[in-house]
């Protein structure tokens, strides 16, 4: 009876350890291919896990190639980890080839066919943008929304 009741418990903990390790292996696949990885991938960006940022919208038109428009929606709630995360302007300037952040950002979510619930109240927003090479990374802090919009265009 007791050589059943070792083997009963060898099998559990074999069983227990291989739900864990399961478990550690997804949760690595998903980060890795999460968006928070791209944009680290992409741009040497972090959003830190201290910002409690969720993902609440996201569209992308991206071709086989990886060029096209993605677009993505964070909600957050430790605005000093967002304020810290850039220099964010208040003031629209140029890209590469239009003259406002927003006249970018209403071309690249009319491209995606975003609804316009979805989308940035830009009299509220900060910005940030970067420009490497012919791609283009615009973000939109909405402080009163508490929401973090981030928009790429890749060429």
């Amino acid at each position: 009876m007791k050589h059943i009741s070792f083997s009963f418990f060898i099998a559990r903990i074999c069983f227990v350890l291989f739900i864990m390790f399961s478990i550690a292996l997804f949760s690595s696949c998903s980060f890795a291919f999460s968006y928070t990885f791209v944009l680290q991938e992409n741009w040497d960006i972090t959003i830190p896990i201290s910002s409690g940022c969720k993902e609440i919208y996201k569209k992308s038109e991206t071709s086989f190639h990886g060029d096209g428009v993605r677009y993505h929606v964070y909600s957050y709630t430790n605005i000093d980890v967002i304020k810290s995360m850039f220099l964010w302007s208040n003031v629209q300037s140029n890209t590469k080839y239009f003259s406002t952040y927003s006249e970018t950002s209403e071309e690249w979510l009319n491209e995606l066919g975003v609804p316009y619930n979805e989308r940035p109240q830009y009299f509220n927003c900060s910005y940030w943008y970067e420009i490497k090479e012919n791609n283009e990374l615009l973000i939109c802090w909405d402080k009163k929304e508490s929401k973090i919009y981030i928009l790429e265009s890749f060429l």
